[in-house]
């Protein structure tokens, strides 16, 4: 069994703009000049059997010509952040597990990254963060955008 799950929150934070809050904007932004991370949070529940696999689908802007660096993706153990208070200077520790390494990504394009060793436990919350030390930075859709915002794809066995 298959289950998709959308972001329940995602922004993204600047280093130059230190106390300004983008929880609300359409995209997702992961650069290193101006530094910009990114963060998603998912809430999984219906969980019945075992995770087999997990992927995160990203998917890039339509009006930007892409990048050279999708980012690092990571896990946080802070799920308590909010989508509208996070900023650069009130941002959650990037303190997990390192996923995965895009490299260059183009326009209008899905991406997917293996969180199968985060969300392993199966229900609860989740949330992941993306950077990147290049200076051509990768957009991608936040749940702003509609349907191709951020998805948890969550393969479980079934029971029995």
């Amino acid at each position: 069994m298959t289950l998709t799950f959308t972001a329940e929150a995602d922004t993204y934070v600047q280093a130059d703009t230190a106390t300004t809050n983008y929880g609300t904007e359409n995209r997702l932004v992961v650069d290193g000049g101006p530094v910009r991370r990114s963060f998603l949070k998912f809430a999984v529940t219906g969980i019945t059997g075992r995770v087999t696999r997990a992927v995160l689908r990203v998917h890039t802007v339509a009006d930007n010509e892409g990048s050279p660096s999708g980012g690092r993706w990571r896990g946080l153990t802070d799920t308590t952040w909010s989508e509208t208070a996070v900023t650069w200077d009130e941002q959650p520790a990037i303190d997990g597990d390192t996923f995965d390494e895009l490299g260059v990504v183009t326009h209008s394009t899905w991406y997917e990254i293996d969180v199968t060793a985060l969300v392993i436990a199966g229900n609860g919350t989740y949330s992941i963060a993306a950077t990147s030390t290049r200076g051509d930075g990768a957009y991608f859709d936040s749940r702003e955008a509609g349907p191709t915002g951020p998805q948890l794809v969550v393969t479980v066995e079934s029971a029995g």
